[in-house]
Formats: C-alpha cells, structure tokens, sequence
C-alpha cells in the first residue's frame, strides 16, 4: 500500500472529518472542506469543496455564529460516505491542528525534483472536480502539501503518477480508524 492509498474513502465506508458545517436557513446542512475564506464571509466556500450531511446535532458544533441566515460551527465527524453525502452517526470536538505535523527528518527533494510535481499538482487544481482547497510546501519541504476535500479512487488514480514520495495528501473526509 502507497503512502496516499490508505487515504482512499469508497461508498459505503466509514469516514472521519473535521470540518465547518452550515446549516442554511432552509435546514440544509454542508460540510466545509478546508479553504481560504473573507473575514467578511465566513462561510464562503465553492460547491466543490461542499458536501451534504444528514443527522448534524446543530448543539453539538463550537464557535458557532450566524451569518445572512446561516448557522455554522466546527465539529468532528464519524459518518458513512455514500453517493457523495454523509450521514453522521457520532459528534465529537473538532480536532483541527494549530500547526501542520512535522515532516520526516530525511533531505528535502531539491527544487528540480519537486518542480515537475507541483506543476502536476497545480494542473489538477485547476480542475475543481478534484476538490483541491490548497496547495503548499515545494522549495526546502520534501513533498508538496495539498488540501483537498476527499481522496477517492478516481483522485487516487490521478495522483498516483506525481507519486506519493512527492506529494502529501492532506483530505477533510478520511477513513475512520477502525473502519
């Protein structure tokens, strides 16, 4: 198994998240993938980086508010991914890290060598079907960090040519340990 295939979320799995969620005047409620968003608008996200969820407990989300008619706030999730929704079945804290973990401890990739992938990378961002929120690292890190919303087989597969020793996936949605 590759460094990026142990991220590979298939229907019917158990998922992970930590996320923001927004229930919408009308009652429906998204997920958030990790993005840049305004001061002035806190809830701005692009439909790509969108999921609908069932089963949200609005009491359950912190540093909550509400903005044009929105009600948002952070959570953990574990749900079930299916067809492109999540029904949740347990709410916990948010686990969001402060600080991004430690990369290992070998010699960084030279610039030459990560060049060609973050091109890759950048190409596939340009796509909004593959859910790309951001990218980061290349010079002086050993893999280009990217932010996306969920690893599936078919962006595993278009991943998988840059290699998983140049780029480090970093998915909202993941498998929930244990399945």
């Amino acid at each position: 198994m590759t460094a990026m295939e142990h991220l590979i979320v298939h229907n019917g799995d158990r998922i992970r998240a930590t996320a923001q969620f927004v229930i919408s005047p009308t009652g429906a409620t998204t997920l958030h993938g990790q993005a840049a968003v305004p001061l002035t608008d806190p809830i701005a996200c692009s439909d790509n980086l969108k999921v609908p969820v069932h089963g949200l407990i609005p009491s359950k989300l912190v540093d909550g508010g509400t903005t044009s008619g929105n009600y948002y706030g952070n959570a953990t999730i574990i749900g079930t991914w299916s067809d492109g929704q999540i029904q949740i079945e347990q709410h916990l804290p948010p686990d969001f890290d402060a600080f991004f973990p430690a990369s290992p401890a070998t010699a960084p990739h030279t610039p030459a060598q990560l060049a060609p992938a973050r091109a890759a990378v950048e190409a596939l961002m340009r796509n909004t079907e593959n859910g790309i929120s951001m990218i980061g690292g290349g010079t002086g890190h050993n893999q280009i960090q990217v932010r996306l919303l969920i690893v599936t087989e078919p962006i595993y597969r278009r991943f998988e040519p840059i290699g998983s020793e140049l780029v480090d996936l970093r998915p909202t949605i993941v498998p929930a340990p244990g399945g």
